[in-house]
């Protein structure tokens, strides 16, 4: 699962998927849900001075919670 927070103007930073031939452009109140066992990438990010993106990933595997520290 992937959120983003962006703050100022830029674009970009797409999610790809080259499998599917799809590219998502994750904004503010998007969340993608993606099978990341696919190959991925972003396409570049451009933006103008003081533009931040804070991109946020969440994942879960069921045998996480019995990872040692």
């Amino acid at each position: 699962m992937i959120t983003v927070f962006p703050r100022g103007v830029y674009s970009g930073c797409l999610t790809v998927f080259p499998k599917y031939g799809v590219a998502f452009d994750v904004r503010e109140r998007c969340v993608l849900l993606a099978d990341v066992h696919q190959l991925h990438a972003n396409t570049p990010l451009v933006g103008e001075e003081g533009f931040q993106r804070l991109a946020c990933v969440f994942y879960y595997r069921e045998a996480l919670k019995t990872c040692k520290q």
